[in-house]
């Protein structure tokens, strides 16, 4: 049985309704700014507004948390295979993490020397899956398909007509 193509099905659906508009500055947004629906990001403190019907709100959300505790100054570095003394480059110091890439082997540098911590964060090859069936194709053609042209088309595959008309087709039948 030969294939054949659906008829078209418009893409195109009605105008939408204008969006809002997120607008960024340093400072509290100008009141004549924008419209119901609009936001603004405030660069100096990391705030932000949305505007209402009544216009700006005086206070905005914060998006900045408090500062967090100090770390303990350690630094994390990757490369390809175990670190030596000449790598990483920078200069290693107590408490620095090193992740091989490679393997997945996590060393730590302790009493200066990087010690392998005896395990790794890659996990052993897995089993090979099932294959899987075979998934709808997307086709694309200026104007109404051709079924000529896609010798490998089966049925829910789908066409896109590039030619400004916003159709669709789908294969219904082979």
């Amino acid at each position: 049985m030969a294939l054949v193509f659906g008829p078209a099905v418009s893409l195109a659906g009605p105008p939408g309704t204008a969006g809002g508009i997120i607008y960024e500055g340093m400072g509290a947004p100008e009141p004549t700014l924008g419209k119901a629906g609009d936001a603004y990001f405030r660069d100096d403190n990391q705030t932000f507004y949305v505007r209402d019907q009544n216009g700006w709100p005086t206070t905005g959300i914060l998006l900045r948390g408090a500062m967090g505790i100090n770390g303990l100054n350690a630094n994390f570095f990757t490369g390809a295979g175990s670190p030596t003394t000449q790598s990483p480059a920078l200069p290693a110091h107590d408490g620095d993490i090193y992740l091989d890439l490679q393997w997945g082997e996590i060393s730590k540098y302790t009493n200066g020397e990087w010690q392998d911590q005896g395990y790794s964060i890659k996990g052993p090859q897995g089993d090979p899956g099932v294959a899987g069936q075979r998934g709808s194709q997307a086709y694309n053609g200026s104007g109404a398909p051709n079924i000529a042209n896609f010798p490998n088309a089966a049925v829910n595959d789908y066409y896109f007509d590039t030619s400004g008309t916003g159709n669709m087709y789908f294969v219904v039948s082979q």
